[in-house]
């Protein structure tokens, strides 16, 4: 059932793995950051505070 081989790694894809790991953590940063301010920003135009 497991296969306990030892897998061989190419580097050159494992650099590219981690750059891509990377790119996705910094887009779904700024798109977090995006939606919060999204967010605020649709509360203070419509959400009365008195």
């Amino acid at each position: 059932m497991a296969n306990h081989k030892a897998v061989e790694v190419d580097p050159k894809e494992l650099e590219n793995s981690k750059a891509f790991w990377n790119n996705f953590l910094n887009a779904s940063k700024y798109a977090t950051i995006a939606v919060i301010v999204l967010m605020i920003g649709l509360a203070l135009a419509f959400v009365k505070f008195t």
